[in-house]
């Protein structure tokens, strides 16, 4: 079947909150909004669910994703030295449904 997409990996706690482990486009798909609609309906589900706060974390070198997730509202909340097998650095992230929205305009 044809595939442009795949999250995988959100799920919830004891607390309202939510991880999200993995929000990938196949390069052929990429530049379309694909990801920015996948992100939209995962923090949907995420506060249909009940969650107040979301996390994730992205390589330090995916410029394009943290472009992403900071339109969502995501803020960066830390960095994981030397987190992947590359050595490149992990960058935190948050969404905190109490202080944030997404950004509409974008």
């Amino acid at each position: 079947g044809f595939r442009s997409s795949s999250v995988t990996g959100v799920q919830k706690g004891a607390l309202p909150i939510w991880d999200i482990f993995y929000l990938g486009v196949r390069r052929e798909f990429r530049g379309r909004g694909v990801a920015r609609l996948m992100g939209e309906r995962v923090l949907d589900d995420c506060r249909q669910g009940g969650g107040t706060l979301v996390f994730l974390e992205v390589r330090h070198s995916n410029k394009a994703a943290i472009d992403l997730y900071r339109k969502l509202g995501f803020v960066e909340t830390g960095i994981r030295r030397n987190y992947y097998e590359n050595e490149d650095d992990a960058i935190l992230m948050e969404h905190d449904f109490k202080n944030n929205e997404v950004d509409d305009a974008v």
